[in-house]
């Protein structure tokens, strides 16, 4: 079966965010990673590279709106749930 990508983003804290927030609708979520971020055990998460999130392509657009809909922090504000 062919997964559709529903996110892709640079940032560990933030793929992992969104990751967590579609597992918690029920919707399963296989993580690829991209560029350099697929050899993670030789350059660590530092690495340069994509990190993609794929869905089931009968759960994407449910997906698709669980993310547009999330809220975004304000300027200068942490992530709820993260530490300065």
């Amino acid at each position: 079966m062919e997964w559709d990508t529903v996110f892709s983003s640079r940032d560990q804290v933030e793929a992992a965010l969104i990751k967590g927030l579609l597992e918690s609708a029920g919707i399963q979520v296989v993580q690829v990673l991209k560029g350099l971020k697929s050899l993670t055990p030789i350059f660590g998460m530092g690495a340069p590279g994509d990190i993609e999130l794929k869905v089931s392509p009968d759960r994407a657009e449910l997906a698709r709106a669980i993310i547009a809909a999330r809220p975004e922090p304000e300027e200068g504000e942490e992530p709820e749930g993260t530490e300065p």
